[in-house]
């Protein structure tokens, strides 16, 4: 068996597997490589922070385990190689192009904890000593919640309360735990994967980037911009990775938040944070169902439920019609 067959067997499996456990393909987490069946029922925040803090994650079991890495060797968006490789972004598992997450979990969510030059310095720097022992080393602090399973101390932070009083006074909709909850689940989901050289996805973690997509596209398109055929070359970029729902029709890219190209590279009030988290999930999702519909098609799938009851209606895609046709 060719890889070719090896990858569409696995994705078949993959889909089938979803649709019996009535998982939405692009909800499924990828982490779920990595479980054991003992703690599926933690929170999608303690599973990122087990994942990207401590070593937690199963050694032993391998459902989906397309590299057979674990425990510290754990990679969530390797592990999508032969979705990669059905979709034609792939040839091999140790191509220099290989998998990554768009949106990175960590990038926004330790600024909400962190007292050192976020936007809520001082207040977090009052929470950690009112209700904690002092300010912690924020790396172990959050290992300790992982081990101790008490994760739900965010709410303690003044973002929190902060958001509610947003809420409570019909200023956002936007409740910003359920938000981060949803982004711990969609960090590691398809619609949050694509595939890059490795040396451009080391440098887009720091500098004027740090893993936000909206900025790594920006460049990108910016740098096409000055070829003769780069539009050309750009819109066949955005069409190759499914990633319509992050431009609007003329192909520009969208902001993750209100003026991101003009503010800071990370959040900088509670405003930003709440339409991040807010507009990141959304994107997710839809790029999410775009690339399981496409992989239905692809495989003949199309008699799934998941399929049948929400991916038939090209409708609910957002741009499908307008871009593809």
């Amino acid at each position: 068996m060719n890889i070719t067959e090896r990858a569409e067997n696995w994705v078949r499996n993959w889909l089938k597997y979803c649709d019996n456990k009535n998982i939405a393909p692009w909800e499924f987490d990828f982490k779920q490589c990595y479980l054991e069946d003992d703690i599926e029922d933690k929170s999608n925040l303690w599973l990122e922070l087990a994942y990207k803090y401590t070593n937690l994650l199963s050694e032993k079991n391998t459902n989906f385990n397309v590299t057979k890495n674990t425990g510290a060797n754990a990679d969530c968006d390797k592990e999508a190689f032969y979705i990669y490789h059905v979709l034609g972004w792939q040839k091999e598992i140790n191509d220099s192009v290989r998998g990554d997450s768009m949106n990175s979990f960590a990038t926004t969510f330790t600024p909400l904890l962190l007292v050192n030059k976020t936007p809520f310095s001082i207040e977090n720097n009052k929470t950690w000593n009112d209700d904690f022992s002092g300010v912690p080393n924020i790396y172990t602090e959050l290992k300790y919640w992982v081990k101790n399973d008490t994760v739900r101390n965010i709410e303690k932070f003044h973002f929190n309360t902060e958001n509610l009083r947003r809420i409570k006074n019909g200023i956002t909709s936007t409740h910003l735990l359920n938000e981060i909850e949803q982004f711990a689940q969609s960090t590691h989901s398809i619609g949050n994967f694509t595939v890059m050289l490795s040396w451009m996805n080391q440098g887009r973690g720091s500098g004027n980037v740090k893993d936000y997509w909206d900025l790594t596209l920006k460049n990108l398109q910016d740098f096409l911009m000055q070829f003769e055929h780069g539009e050309r070359i750009w819109m066949e970029f955005i069409g190759k990775y499914y990633l319509f729902p992050f431009v609007d029709n003329n192909y520009t890219v969208s902001e993750l938040w209100d003026n991101h190209f003009e503010k800071s590279v990370t959040p900088s009030s509670i405003a930003d944070f709440e339409q991040f988290y807010r507009n990141v999930n959304l994107l997710i999702e839809e790029r999410g169902k775009w690339i399981t519909k496409i992989l239905c098609e692809k495989l003949n799938l199309i008699d799934l439920h998941f399929y049948k009851n929400t991916l038939a209606d090209v409708k609910k895609i957002r741009y499908f019609n307008e871009i593809i046709n």
